[in-house]
């Protein structure tokens, strides 16, 4: 377990059960909206709630009450590779989302879902009316364009990635009408609403084409000429500047620039990792409401400090400037309460099994190496090899070693599996190295490959705490050139 802090009426406004229900006549009903935009309403600087709002807008049910405009919801971000802050409370707006129970995945973006019988078929239609933050119409037409000239490119390369792929093949996207767009695999894909629901699953509706194309050469002869007058080396150089790389929402990019429009339910106003703080505001053209047809989001503007690690992050949080935030101040919480007596906690089940997970990767480029991640007495030697009891002495006292497996809370637990493998053994370590073939070692003590190379790789991480983790391993001289490159 683990505990959040954050100020009531925020609990409020983000924890709710997210359920879907047409609305034939929407526009006869008397929508409600934010003040700030009420008077934007009244200065003709926008148009009234009932003609920004979809025919079918999405109604959100709270858990508790509904709740109230207003307010500044605030958070610390890492200056630096920190979008996944981004992604998790501004970003989520997929065809399909999970519930906040994660029982089951829901129409979110799209109005419905239509499956066919052997899974190779999915309809999804759209929400009539439904706008982009800029106030263009967003329809099955955005989605044609992701698919015909982002994802297709021969420009991008391989832009498709895995999750739109079944039997090795990739998806096909038709648009059928202005609402109405069909996803088709070669293959059975009953998985394809669960991977669609994930953070990746917004891909598909990131992509506006009205403010895209002229990036674009196919629309804009220009395209190239635009770009280098901008700084640019060409067309594609200004694309991935603007949006980042096609086919994941790993790139920071997008966040850069908050000129393009969104489906978010809050626009930035300036640059990640420049502006401090980084702003956004309500889109004044969300497409969901509250039961009572008030138009949402109920927080005027989302504003993130930009931090340089966890502890500047928990310091934001204790002198106040935080008022609802789990990621980077989850091990501070009972600094933070006692020092801001508005904020309480609540509490959270834990679901990552492991604070640090080594992976080594299997299908390494060098078949060599690949040989040897993919036997699993070398894996079983290197878990061995790892004095884990140290390691959590020093970085987190108390936790208990774990392998990377289902947690005691899961109902797929199982012991076996969580404590495999994860005595620190050098002897046993050795044994296990030799069933998978490596004994020979060089002058200085090194491991060797089959091919009489020095066994060596590198292994990534971000992160300070991760890397001191790293470095802190403690292992024998017979798996010493195994880890050479954390030391």
């Amino acid at each position: 377990m683990y505990r959040v802090v954050g100020c009531f009426i925020s609990l409020v406004l983000l924890l709710a059960v997210v359920l879907t229900a047409p609305r034939n006549n929407a526009y006869a009903a008397e929508f409600g909206e934010a003040p700030m935009l009420a008077e934007m309403v009244a200065n003709g600087k926008l148009p009234p709630a009932a003609e920004r709002l979809p025919k079918t807008p999405m109604i959100v049910t709270p858990t508790d009450k509904l709740g109230q405009y207003g307010g500044t919801w605030m958070m610390a971000q890492n200056s630096e590779r920190d979008h996944a802050l981004l992604i998790r409370t501004i970003g989520y707006e997929p065809l399909l989302r999970w519930t906040p129970q994660w029982t089951d995945t829901v129409p979110n973006v799209a109005l419905s879902m239509q499956a066919n019988s052997d899974a190779t078929e999915f309809v999804f239609r759209l929400r009539p009316g439904m706008r982009w933050s800029d106030g263009a119409p967003f329809t099955a037409e955005d989605i044609s364009f992701w698919y015909d000239d982002i994802l297709r490119n021969p420009a991008f390369g391989n832009a498709t990635p895995e999750w739109l792929t079944a039997g090795g093949n990739p998806v096909h996207v038709e648009k059928i009408d202005e609402t109405t767009v069909a996803f088709r695999f070669d293959t059975p894909y009953g998985l394809f609403p669960t991977f669609l629901a994930r953070p990746e699953g917004v891909e598909p509706v990131s992509y506006p084409a009205h403010f895209l194309r002229p990036l674009l050469p196919k629309y804009n002869r220009h395209a190239d000429a635009d770009a280098q007058k901008l700084g640019f080396k060409d067309w594609k150089d200004r694309f991935l500047s603007v949006l980042g790389t096609p086919g994941t929402i790993d790139d920071p990019s997008r966040w850069m620039n908050p000129q393009v429009p969104t489906l978010n339910g809050w626009c930035l106003t300036g640059t990640y990792g420049k502006d401090d703080p980084l702003v956004a505001v309500r889109n004044p053209f969300y497409w969901k409401i509250d039961p009572g047809g008030r138009q949402l989001p109920y927080i005027d503007r989302v504003s993130f400090d930009l931090v340089g690690s966890k502890d500047e992050a928990g310091d934001t949080a204790i002198t106040g400037r935080v008022n609802m935030q789990e990621r980077h101040i989850g091990r501070r919480v009972d600094e933070i309460l006692a020092a801001n007596s508005n904020l309480q906690s609540f509490t959270l089940i834990e679901s990552d099994m492991n604070i640090l997970t080594l992976s080594l990767n299997l299908n390494d480029r060098d078949p060599v190496l690949r040989d040897i991640f993919q036997n699993k007495e070398f894996r079983v030697a290197l878990s061995h090899a790892i004095d884990r009891d140290s390691i959590i002495g020093r970085f987190v006292p108390g936790a208990l070693p774990h392998q990377a497996a289902p947690r005691p809370e899961s109902p797929l637990y199982h012991t076996v599996l969580a404590r495999q493998f994860i005595t620190y053994d050098p002897v046993l370590a050795a044994s296990h190295l030799a069933n998978a073939g490596l004994t020979r070692k060089d002058d200085e003590g090194f491991l060797l490959r089959p091919d009489g190379k020095r066994l060596s790789f590198t292994i990534d991480t971000e992160g300070a705490s991760r890397f001191e983790m790293l470095s802190a391993c403690s292992l024998p001289l017979s798996i010493t050139g195994v880890m050479s490159a954390l030391m």
